[in-house]
């Protein structure tokens, strides 16, 4: 594993080949990991809901979508760094800039 974070009653990790697993509780769908999700190199839990940082610069979000914390918008490329919250979201961008989703 390469990193590692726990939510409300559930926890994800990266593993060595950018894969992701999650196990624990579901009721949100916490645990329910993208098909074909790889290339990861950094996730981001908030109580209900998972960001996961791409090499490719690119985020994939999942779990509850309070007040659309999972709808990542489109054209986020770029990002270096992520944060979940349980009603927005958080991604920092190669050049500085801060793009933010969800509750405002």
């Amino acid at each position: 594993m390469t990193a590692i974070a726990a939510g409300d009653g559930f926890s994800v990790a990266v593993k060595n080949d950018g894969t992701v697993v999650a196990w624990g509780y579901n009721e949100y769908g916490s645990t329910n990991v993208p098909a074909g999700l790889n290339g990861v190199t950094a996730i981001s839990v908030s109580t209900q809901n998972i960001l996961a940082l791409r090499n490719d610069g690119s985020v994939v979000s999942w779990g509850t979508n309070h007040y659309g914390a999972t709808d990542v918008p489109e054209g986020v490329t770029g990002v270096v760094a992520i944060a979940a919250g349980l009603r927005h979201s958080l991604a920092l961008k190669r050049d500085g800039t801060l793009v933010a989703w969800g509750e405002n």
